[in-house]
């Protein structure tokens, strides 16, 4: 019966996380503007939030170099927010 309750309100922290912890991670991981990086967080599970920062390639002596995507993850939990240790190139 505890874990059926603990499932439950896991499961009911979805909301929140989309209305808010996207917000809350966007809010607490903006290091100013950057025109050449692009931030995109998105909901992956309950009280998980993706981000996407998008750093566009440039021109360097004449040759284009092609830009990289980092794909970070955050735990948020109703306004705390803690960066953790994953994080790929897509």
């Amino acid at each position: 019966m505890i874990v059926v309750t603990l499932v439950c309100c896991y499961a009911a922290c979805w909301g929140p996380t989309k209305k808010s912890g996207v917000d809350d991670v966007t809010h607490v991981t903006h290091d100013g503007y950057y025109p050449s990086i692009h931030h995109h967080a998105m909901p992956v599970l309950p009280l998980v939030v993706r981000r996407d920062e998008k750093i566009w390639g440039m021109l360097y002596q004449g040759r284009s170099i092609p830009g990289l995507t980092i794909r970070r993850y955050y735990f948020w939990f109703f306004g705390y927010v803690a960066k953790l240790p994953y994080k790929r190139e897509i």
